[in-house]
């Protein structure tokens, strides 16, 4: 079987070297053989054109393909980037509560410490008004015991003690 384009050029071959009649532009084609040559083009022009509408769907079919994996592609990317986006926002959400929740420690921790400060000095405040009342009431003591042992200070003989103010041994309040 011939191609159209076999059969279009034995056409044009068979118009261009027709006979000429003589004084006019028109030739002498041979009617049967030009009339097979279009039946030819007509019959292989259907099987030609299809074999292009194949290709052109092949085509059309590939394109689509590639476009739909393009689109994929890049919806993908498009998820991937959105990701990572919230990945950042979510390290930096947790970077700025980390620094909230040290700063907030810290200044728990200087509160504490200066309430701890306040206590501790609120009890040695206590504790040293305590203490004068006390060496009062013991000077207090031995001025009285000092008096008595004046007025009998012939009967009984005085101790020798070493009173340096210093403390050198554990202090016992509960005493022997």
């Amino acid at each position: 079987m011939t191609t159209y384009m076999e059969a279009l050029e034995a056409l044009h071959q068979m118009v261009a070297e027709a006979r000429g009649v003589p004084l006019s532009a028109s030739a002498v084609i041979p009617r049967e053989e030009a009339l097979k040559l279009i039946q030819a083009i007509r019959e292989s022009l259907p099987q030609e054109h299809q074999q292009a509408r194949e290709i052109v769907d092949e085509r059309e079919r590939v394109l689509s393909e590639a476009n739909d994996k393009a689109a994929f592609i890049i919806e993908q990317a498009r998820e991937e980037r959105s990701r990572l986006l919230s990945r950042a926002e979510v390290v930096q959400a947790a970077e700025k509560e980390a620094q909230r929740v040290v700063s907030e420690a810290t200044a728990s921790s200087d509160s504490l410490k200066h309430q701890a400060d306040d206590y501790v000095d609120a009890k040695l405040a206590n504790f040293e008004i305590i203490m004068s009342k006390m060496l009062r009431t013991i000077g207090r003591g031995r001025e009285q015991l000092r008096r008595r042992l004046d007025a009998a200070a012939d009967s009984v003989e005085p101790l020798e003690l070493d009173d340096s103010g210093e403390i050198s041994g554990p202090f016992d309040i509960d005493g022997p």
